[in-house]
């Protein structure tokens, strides 16, 4: 009886152990989801991640479809949360100011200075904007600013 009385003491304490590791497995992995599941980021704060993570560089401008970069040659622009600093924007992008979004669609912001910009595509790589700017602006010799619709293309 001692060899049924121990395969049994066994048999006890190996199914213990199995039912133990299962409901810590269980455990942990409910925690463990728990965890995954946190909160999809907004529209808005996944364009700003975006926005903010690079210093812009002009790739092309156009203006009235008409090819512009050399208006803006040089040009950066750098976002955080709720400004922006530009480098050779002229008058169309002022060296800072403030921005925020127009909807919870995070298609548009408006800059301190009431000018809309449409934010066509906010990728990891490029940023492509478009805004209407109403002002022909001129300087001696040179042009400042052009009337139309702008496009700028941003590479980072």
């Amino acid at each position: 009886m001692r060899r049924n009385e121990i395969s049994l003491r066994q048999l006890i304490v190996q199914k213990s152990l199995f039912v133990g590791i299962g409901l810590l497995m269980f455990i942990g992995t409910t925690i463990l989801h728990g965890c995954a599941e946190d909160k999809p980021l907004l529209a808005t704060e996944s364009i700003t991640n975006k926005l903010i993570a690079h210093t812009w560089k002009i790739n092309r401008v156009s203006i009235a479809e008409v090819d512009q970069t050399a208006l803006f040659q040089g040009m950066t622009l750098v976002f955080t949360a709720s400004s922006f600093t530009s480098v050779n924007g002229g008058v169309v992008w002022p060296g800072s100011g403030t921005w925020k979004y127009t909807d919870e669609t995070g298609k548009a912001i408006k800059r301190g200075d009431d000018v809309v910009v449409n934010l066509v595509e906010v990728s990891d790589a490029k940023l492509q904007v478009t805004l209407t700017w109403s002002k022909n602006t001129f300087a001696p010799g040179r042009i400042s600013s052009i009337r139309g619709l702008h496009v700028f293309e941003f590479t980072k």
